[in-house]
């Protein structure tokens, strides 16, 4: 199977960096995430991890992240053109079939004022990919996607 370039994305409450080089997710949120409390309403802290691959034959060029709140932009970054540079990369992924980047993105004091997403764009030299978003909800009880999970355990 050929590798496609993508980007997905977890949204969790923390993230945690081991010393033996793993990355601990922390609360990880699989359908959604429920605001139990009147909006305005204010996250202290959510991370959105965002993962990229690409073939190694089509490594990035360009890559710069944005995530928006609705429609407000709340994180726009650029990656550095050294992290790109093949060597820097080969680094990062010995297997040699592609090239992978991991980046996290706290959000601190996110002021949510309605239900909506959050949306996670890619821009590369080839255009803007979207990543998979996250609902936001209001409400009380857990998303309907993660009820079995729960009651499961």
């Amino acid at each position: 199977m050929k590798l496609e370039r993508f980007i997905f994305c977890q949204y969790c409450d923390d993230v945690r960096y081991e010393v033996d080089g793993k990355i601990s997710l922390v609360g990880v949120y699989p359908g959604g995430l429920v605001i139990n409390a009147n909006l305005p309403a204010t996250i202290s802290k959510l991370f959105v991890v965002c993962n990229l691959a690409t073939p190694k034959e089509k490594p990035f060029q360009k890559v710069a992240i944005r995530i928006l709140l609705g429609d407000k932009e709340v994180v726009k970054a650029e990656v550095p053109q050294e992290e790109l540079s093949e060597s820097a990369l080969q680094l990062r992924n010995p297997s040699g079939k592609g090239y992978m980047l991991t980046m996290a993105f706290p959000l601190f004091s996110l002021l949510i004022e309605n239900a909506g997403y959050i949306t996670v764009e890619l821009e590369s030299e080839e255009g803007v990919f979207q990543a998979n978003r996250l609902e936001i909800r209001v409400g009380s009880g857990l998303p309907p996607d993660a009820q079995g999970i729960a009651s499961a355990t």
